[in-house]
């Protein structure tokens, strides 16, 4: 004959504390989780960035500081061919103004006195997490430029359009933008 008190088992307030614990934990670990991937992407384009950033240095030491003349979006920047083996694509196909591959590239100042060379530019990826905030963050609500010498965020100010579309009436609809520029 079996003899029930005997046998260990867990009672059902021992089970459905373990149920509430568990259900506790998942609520609070799946955001994070569902949000990895959009991090690691962002984290990737502000890499990317990085490395174009280097490649049109390198650019500018062989010409005489001039950063190259040419088309907004880097993928178009033949320039860089000779600096990089590839031109890095956005990891989701996010567009950064009309660049689909994402990447946007701009100039902002030219060496005087003739006024066709560039020696400041800046390039631009846009962002999945648009609450994203810290060096090199555009934000489009303040139209702020976080935290920039002033002299850069004063250039970045005044091609904002370029950033935007063509007008900063159109920022706020585009997220958040990763910059670098010298």
């Amino acid at each position: 004959m079996l003899n029930f008190s005997r046998l260990k088992a867990f009672t059902l307030i021992e089970l459905l504390i373990v149920i509430t614990i568990i259900g506790i934990l998942s609520v609070a670990l799946v955001p994070r989780i569902v949000g990895g991937p959009s991090k690691a992407r962002d984290a990737q384009r502000m890499a990317d960035l990085q490395q174009i950033a280097t490649a049109l240095e390198l650019y500018a030491q062989d010409h005489g500081g001039a950063y190259p003349v040419g088309p907004i979006c880097v993928a178009n920047l033949a320039a860089l061919n000779a600096y990089m083996t590839n031109i890095p694509n956005d990891p989701k196909g996010l567009a950064a103004k009309t660049c689909g591959t994402g990447y946007v590239y701009f100039e902002l100042e030219y060496a005087p006195p003739v006024d066709t060379i560039p020696n400041s530019y800046g390039i631009a990826a846009a962002l999945e997490t648009t609450s994203k905030t810290g060096p090199n963050i555009f934000d489009h609500d303040g139209f702020k430029f976080l935290p920039f010498t002033e002299s850069f965020a004063t250039k970045m100010s005044d091609h904002v359009g370029d950033l935007c579309g063509g007008a900063t009436a159109d920022c706020p609809t585009n997220g958040s933008l990763y910059v670098i520029g010298r």
